[in-house]
This record gives structure tokens, C-alpha cells and sequence, in this order.
């Protein structure tokens, strides 16, 4: 197969690979008023901290493309609870992580092209070498469970790059 092309609805240009999308914070960080966010949350590249009650950590949901050996990836946030949540903090830069146990989380992002994503049973599997951990979503019948475990055609690849890239 060759290499997914695409073109950028902003710039204009042909870019060929895929795109990664994601959100960058989770939905209970976007529903807090703006002008309240500063006291009531904190906001890292990979950590939220929501209320102080309320921790999620970003990681990455990788959809493999049929036919193919590539993966189509989201970024996205999922909670933890208060544990294993410092548990992420306290070893977010050593390079060796996959040896942790998975840990259970909510998915915590709205993703566009699949109906409602929000508290999705996912685990979270961290990675080595300080990259983002990896999700595995529950299985089930949501359409998101199901392109984790069967594919993307690349037909239904394409539409979700357009809606991403377009908002429609």
C-alpha cells in the first residue's frame, strides 16, 4: 500500500503519513468555565489535575488500518484514580515503565466521527523509553471498541481525517 496522503484544509499543502488527532484536555477540564480554571485545575502535556479530586493522564489509542501495518492514532485523556495517578507522576520520566501494572480509567475525551466516547471502560498500559501510555478500550459494541480490535478501512480512515481536519 502506498503512504496515506492527505491535504491540510489550513495551509493547502499534501502531507503524506498519517495525522494523529486528539483533544488537549479532558472534557471535565473544558466544561469548567475559562475564568475559573486557574483555581480549580491544573493543565500539563500530559497530566490534569480537575478539583483536586479528579486525575487524568494522556495517552495515546492506536486503530490499526486493515490491510496495512500502520495505526491510525488518537490523543486522548482517560482518568485514574488518585494512585495510580501518582503513580504516572512519580514515574513519567523513568524509561522503563512497561513492567507497571495496566490501570483502569474513564475515557475522558470527545472524539469527532463516533457517537458519544466519554466513560468508555479503557486500560491504561504504560509504555518505555517516556513515551505516552497506551489505551486498550473494553471491549464492547461501540464503534470506537470495535475499530481497536477489527480496523479502519481506509474509506472510513479518510472520513475521519476529513471530519477531523474539517469539523464536519
Amino acid at each position: 500500500m502506498s503512504e496515506f496522503r492527505y491535504k491540510c484544509t489550513v495551509c493547502g499543502t499534501e502531507h503524506v503519513g498519517l495525522p494523529a488527532f486528539g483533544a488537549p484536555a479532558p472534557e471535565l477540564y473544558n466544561i469548567i468555565p475559562e475564568e475559573e480554571r486557574e483555581e480549580r485545575c491544573v493543565l500539563g502535556t500530559d497530566n490534569c489535575i480537575v478539583y483536586n479530586e479528579h486525575f487524568f493522564i494522556r495517552a495515546l489509542l492506536e486503530i490499526p488500518i486493515v490491510g496495512t501495518d500502520q495505526r491510525f492514532v488518537w490523543i486522548v485523556w482517560v482518568s485514574q484514580s488518585r494512585e495510580n495517578y501518582e503513580r504516572f507522576v512519580a514515574t513519567f520520566q523513568d524509561s522503563k515503565r512497561s513492567h507497571l501494572s495496566p490501570t483502569f480509567g474513564w475515557f475522558s475525551s470527545k472524539l469527532p466521527g463516533y457517537p458519544e466516547t466519554l466513560h468508555l471502560k479503557t486500560m491504561a498500559h504504560f509504555q518505555d523509553n517516556l513515551e505516552r501510555p497506551q489505551i486498550e478500550l473494553e471491549e464492547t459494541d461501540h464503534p470506537l471498541s470495535i475499530d481497536q480490535r477489527n480496523g479502519l478501512s481506509l474509506q472510513r480512515l479518510s472520513e475521519l481525517v476529513h471530519i477531523c481536519m474539517n469539523g464536519h
